[in-house]
């Protein structure tokens, strides 16, 4: 039933039915439904999506508070709820939410990825994404899409009489040529297995 009634509740948002989202939520929560219950991180993550789309961007920041003290929601869960809020231009609750799922889960690459992905998007509107990006590239395959992104950005007017921002430049160079080469050699492989 739970994970049914959380996709209709979704859809609703997605369709930016945000009333209809949450009489439903009201709704399940009057009938005490158990797996609403169980499942509170996510719910007030439903919630807050409901009430920035409604226009109660104070109700949301509270329910969105709330999610992150849930400790028993996914870092996945986490990532999607910060999703959804960039699609309803919730830039700033996204970024809130995506450092709470960094800090909690700092060994699992996907709160960083996403964070430089928000912050390549917003062209460093929190002015963290040196901090970020020099983490991303200590990673094992750090994605090239966004080290490409990052170089444009931080190659651009903006930034190009920052002396910090032209190391940075070069770091990014120096770890995309590795990539590259990394990627060479990892086609060249199945051709030498094949020969031997």
């Amino acid at each position: 039933m739970g994970p049914f009634c959380f996709a209709l509740i979704n859809t609703h948002i997605e369709a930016q039915e945000y009333p209809e989202a949450l009489a439903l939520l009201e709704e399940f929560d009057n009938e005490g439904a158990s797996w609403m219950r169980a499942n509170q991180g996510i719910t007030n993550g439903l919630r807050a999506l409901a009430h920035l789309g409604s226009g109660n961007p104070d109700i949301a920041q509270a329910y969105l508070k709330k999610m992150l003290e849930d400790r028993t929601l996914s870092t996945e869960r986490l990532i999607f709820i910060s999703n959804e809020l960039q699609e309803m231009n919730g830039d700033d609750q996204a970024y809130q939410i995506l450092i709470g799922a960094q800090k909690r889960d700092p060994e699992n690459p996907l709160p960083l990825i996403e964070l430089v992905s928000l912050e390549l998007n917003t062209n460093n509107k929190y002015d963290t994404l040196k901090p970020h990006l020099e983490k991303l590239m200590t990673l094992n395959a750090p994605p090239s899409d966004l080290l490409r992104r990052a170089y444009t950005l931080l190659g651009s007017d903006r930034y190009i009489y920052n002396p910090d921002h032209q190391a940075l430049l070069k770091q990014i160079e120096s770890t995309l040529e590795k990539e590259k080469r990394r990627e060479q050699e990892a086609q060249q492989q199945p051709e030498s297995d094949v020969a031997a």
